[in-house]
């Protein structure tokens, strides 16, 4: 394992943190604001806890519960969850043996601001069908494109492998937040099932559920005033 500055395409990495060797186990450490790789073989090896698509899931679910004017329907709701989960369809390059490094290995591409962008708009556009692009239609895109974004901030919350490429296509240097509460977790898998779950899951529904109380609250309210 080295330790100390590391440069990435020729530029300063902006931390100073300790990485694993290809054989080694032993997850990096960021001391920095941010921590940015690109190289494979920095990729972190240890059994970190990662985000699983249920709490993408139950994330997007929250997003949408917040972010609609009204209560949200339940197609919003659901097509929102998938989006949140759907960065992660980079999966499908490990059997084929993409390069965890390259554009389209995990965390790549998929996981990008500008694949939220196009995301949001396409799904939009055919969940939500419509002559015009009514301001309802411009706030369903919101949320979508809020579900896909959460998708890649949760993953840069955890220490497992080198980041995510959240500037993809124009760069594919990789960031990691300095806080990273999704570290190796204690007790194998149901350690790391728990750790998720306090972290990210439990916190999503009881936000989600809120959510759909305070929207339908209003609704008699509004009732009342028309």
């Amino acid at each position: 394992m080295r330790i100390g500055d590391r440069r990435v395409r020729g530029q300063q990495a902006v931390s100073l943190a300790a990485f694993p060797d290809e054989a080694g186990g032993s997850c990096s450490t960021s001391i920095s604001i941010i921590t940015s790789a690109s190289s494979e073989r920095d990729r972190c090896r240890c059994r970190s806890t990662v985000p699983t698509p249920i709490s993408h899931a139950a994330v997007g679910f929250a997003i949408a519960a917040w972010t609609q004017q009204r209560l949200p329907t339940g197609r919003v709701c659901i097509v929102a969850a998938a989006c949140a989960a759907l960065p992660d369809i980079d999966a499908i390059g490990w059997p084929l043996h993409v390069s965890a490094a390259s554009l389209f290995g995990h965390r790549g591409i998929t996981h990008s601001l500008t694949f939220a962008l196009v995301t949001a708009a396409v799904a939009t556009i055919v969940f939500f069908r419509g002559n015009q692009w009514t301001q309802g239609r411009a706030r369903i895109a919101l949320t979508l494109g809020l579900a896909l974004v959460s998708h890649a901030c949760l993953d840069a919350l955890s220490t497992y492998s080198v980041g995510v490429e959240f500037f993809a296509p124009f760069s594919q240097q990789r960031f990691r937040f300095p806080w990273t509460p999704l570290g190796p977790g204690s007790g194998g898998v149901l350690g790391q099932l728990a750790q998720e779950a306090v972290v990210i899951l439990l916190p999503a529904v009881l936000v989600g559920w809120l959510g759909i109380k305070v929207r339908r609250r209003s609704v008699p309210s509004r009732a009342a005033a028309a």
